[in-house]
């Protein structure tokens, strides 16, 4: 007998771990998502169907629909929809498990659960540690000046090798070989100011505090115990762009939060400041980000998502001081499938 798993809102793993299901309605999405590395639909739901054996989906299309699909659930699965004394009074007899895709529950009434007898377990996301590496190779390949043209050509001068000085053991005479280049940035010492505190935040503010940053973060909760764990402190939003050297963005979209980077935070952070987006695009006014590019008012910007996908804004091509990549900063598709694996690891207890 199949038993019935209810997603409590839409994303990407959420959609896939549907398709393990065999919800055929996510597809089409999964065969255009897919399209790009050239993997078959096929091969990916097979792949899928595997993980997710035995059980039937639910997706819940909004908060009532929620409250109306748990009343037959046998397991919820949720990242930042509230578990709360509502949702648990329409919950079925029947429910047994809670599972969180990351690692904070502060959505989550645990007090609630327990008294219920209902199982919470966090999922830590395998694709989490992509993405920090991912804002961390544009924090170095900015800070070091390796976009535009920063490159070795084959016409640039060579300078001669001393022969007296490489067999004694010496460095031969060098000279800068990328015409124009600037003076490359350590980031050992500098300041990166982290919009959010979720776990992808905090994957970030771990890897940059290995690289010796210091580091800050602006989320609408304080989050003492960053500060105990991280050594990150919490900084006022209208403060944090003047503190930091490198801002790296990582919330949740909602309607109130767009543009929170805007032309007056990006004068803010000034001209030897770094802008890093893998979170989503219209966090970002993408307007103000080309012209403050432009006219240096930040040094660079890292972005591997857009207001538009998969239409990139054509102003940023060519720029010197911009590097772009396509979404692909929690690793590939077949990483992703990870995070579905661990999904069901959990439903399945």
């Amino acid at each position: 007998m199949e038993r019935h798993v209810v997603f409590g809102e839409d994303a990407t793993e959420f959609r896939m771990a549907r398709a393990a299901c065999g919800d055929r309605t996510v597809y089409e999405w999964l065969e255009s998502w897919i399209n790009p590395e050239s993997i078959e639909l096929n091969v990916m739901v097979e792949v899928l169907e595997e993980i997710g054996r035995g059980w039937r989906s639910t997706a819940a299309a909004d908060r009532d629909d929620l409250l109306q699909a748990v009343e037959t659930a046998d397991v919820l699965v949720i990242e930042r929809e509230p578990v709360d004394q509502e949702l648990l009074d329409h919950a079925s007899s029947v429910l047994q498990r809670v599972v969180v895709l990351g690692t904070i529950t502060n959505n989550i009434d645990l007090d609630a659960c327990a008294s219920r007898g209902i199982d919470v377990r966090t999922v830590p996301r395998p694709t989490t540690a992509s993405i920090a590496e991912h804002v961390m190779m544009f924090l170095l390949v900015l800070a070091r000046g390796f976009v535009g043209d920063a490159q070795v050509r084959a016409e640039d001068p060579v300078p001669p090798q001393s022969a007296s000085a490489v067999e004694s053991g010496g460095h031969p005479p060098t000279i800068l070989n990328w015409k124009g280049a600037r003076p490359p940035i350590v980031l050992r010492g500098r300041r990166l100011g982290v919009l959010g505190a979720g776990e992808t935040a905090r994957a970030v503010m771990r890897q940059a505090r290995s690289f010796g940053m210091e580091v800050g973060f602006w989320s609408r909760s304080k989050h003492p115990q960053l500060e105990e764990e991280l050594g990150a402190r919490w900084i006022d939003l209208e403060a944090l762009p003047g503190w930091a050297d490198a801002v790296s963005i990582h919330l949740a979209f909602s309607p109130e939060l767009k543009y929170i980077v805007d032309e007056g935070f990006l004068e803010k952070l000034g001209p030897e400041g770094i802008v890093v987006n893998a979170a989503r695009g219209m966090l970002l006014d993408f307007d103000a980000l080309e012209r403050a590019l432009r006219a240096g008012t930040i040094l660079g910007a890292g972005l591997d998502v857009f207001p538009e996908e998969p239409a990139v804004p054509r102003g940023l091509f060519g720029l010197p001081n911009v590097a772009l990549t396509p979404h692909v900063a929690a690793g590939s598709r077949w990483l992703l499938v990870d995070d579905v694996r661990a999904i069901f690891a959990a439903v399945n207890g």
